[in-house]
């Protein structure tokens, strides 16, 4: 299964220019990872599917 989600801000591009001590952009950054972490945790793409138990 492939999932793609569509994101305009560059995730892997450090920004010089800005503090990153600032908490707007902290927060704005844990939401997302708290959106992917969510996502993989709803699929159960965490979970093995196919092991034997």
């Amino acid at each position: 299964m492939y999932i793609a989600i569509a994101y305009t801000k560059s995730l892997f591009e450090p920004i010089l220019t800005r503090s990153l001590l600032e908490f707007s952009y902290i927060k704005e950054y844990f939401q997302l990872l708290n959106t992917v972490v969510g996502i993989v945790e709803e699929l159960k793409l965490n979970e093995k599917l196919w092991s034997k138990r």
